[in-house]
């Protein structure tokens, strides 16, 4: 009875382990949504490759260096960034969801500002999947 309790034990502790290592591999992979990488906002293109990634927090707007851009993924912890539209839309890409990749093909994307603001407000979030 004795080594019984004590196998069961054991394969508990294995079980219990071996769900850590499992859970600690998901949510690595969920923190590099498309391969960005922490403290980036990243853009890019109908194919998901890789256009352009930002990383300074800004006042104003940057360009978007061309108007191919389909995805985005805010991989910042505290930062919202935001995706103008030439259609004057702004999108917003909240912060703390570094596994979402953004659709943003609905309209043509501009320029993109981070900002030290921990949440969108009232400001459009964008539909968004997991890869």
């Amino acid at each position: 009875m004795r080594n019984l309790k004590k196998k069961l034990s054991v394969a508990a502790s294995a079980v219990a382990l071996s769900g850590a290592v499992v859970m600690t591999g998901a949510s690595n992979a969920q923190a590099a949504a498309l391969g960005c990488a922490y403290p980036y906002a990243c853009v890019y293109d109908f194919n998901r490759n890789l256009i352009e990634d930002y990383r300074e927090v800004t006042s104003g707007w940057q360009s978007l260096p061309n108007s191919n851009v389909w995805h985005a993924v805010n991989s910042r912890n505290d930062d919202v960034v935001y995706i103008r539209h030439t259609d004057g839309l702004v999108a917003c890409l909240p912060a703390g969801h570094p596994e979402r990749v953004y659709r943003l093909y609905n309209h043509v994307p501009n320029g993109i500002r981070i900002d030290s603001s921990s949440s969108c407000g009232s400001t459009l979030v964008p539909e968004y999947f997991v890869p």
